[in-house]
């Protein structure tokens, strides 16, 4: 982070692409699995918080 002047990476610069010319389709591919990993995110969070323990996550948060 240092040397990003402590902002953070971009996902797709943190992954070393190939240099097989497929980088267009690695890339794809790398934002199918964060989206994947964002909707299992969402999913995880949908099922543990329902109702007002949703809301008292919210306030954690925000509190945070």
């Amino acid at each position: 982070m240092r040397a990003n002047k402590w902002s953070a990476e971009k996902l797709s610069s943190a992954i070393a692409l190939p240099s097989t010319g497929a980088s267009e389709e690695v890339v794809s591919e790398t934002e199918d699995l964060e989206t994947l990993g964002m909707d299992q995110i969402g999913r995880l969070i949908s099922a543990r918080f329902k109702g007002h323990a949703f809301t008292r996550l919210v306030d954690a948060v925000l509190r945070a």
